[in-house]
């Protein structure tokens, strides 16, 4: 059963999205929230997760160290990380495989909560019909040293 697409995401739609992906990579990926394609300037982040040959599609160890670290991002920055595999594998491998390999909800939100960011969530960009999870690099106040610091 294919999930629905959420009528309105729960954020502002980027105008422009950052394609993070393992080194060597050059499968085309779709890319969500209608946009025409990635942007090396782009703010926000896109992260497609590469599954090698012969792992596990639920490994979260092999997902969490894809995604940049929260702490290493700007404070409020959408991540989003793709439902698809980044896969490289030929045309034959294509063909005999079943075509796109998707990744869990589950794998690809805990892997953003391993990495610290929070507001995660997931749905059907409705754009694109792409399945998506998505978070944000937290603020001061949302940190783990929130409890010790003091608002303005």
């Amino acid at each position: 059963m294919a999930a629905e697409p959420v009528a309105t995401l729960p954020f502002t739609v980027p105008t422009a999205l950052r394609l993070v992906r393992r080194e060597g990579r050059r499968a085309t990926l779709r890319t969500p929230f209608g946009l025409a394609s990635f942007d090396s300037e782009g703010v926000a982040i896109a992260v497609a997760l590469d599954v090698a040959a012969g792992s596990e599609i639920g490994e979260l160890p092999s997902a969490a160290s894809q995604i940049p670290h929260a702490s290493t991002v700007a404070a409020g920055t959408l991540v989003v990380v793709l439902g698809d595999a980044d896969r490289d594998d030929g045309l034959f491998a294509r063909l005999f495989s079943g075509g796109r390999t998707a990744l869990p909800r589950a794998v690809r939100a805990s892997a953003l909560l391993a990495r610290g960011y929070v507001a995660i969530g997931a749905g059907v960009d409705p754009a694109s019909g792409l399945d998506l999870a998505w978070g944000f690099a937290p603020t001061q106040y949302e940190s783990a040293d929130a409890s010790t610091e003091v608002p303005p």
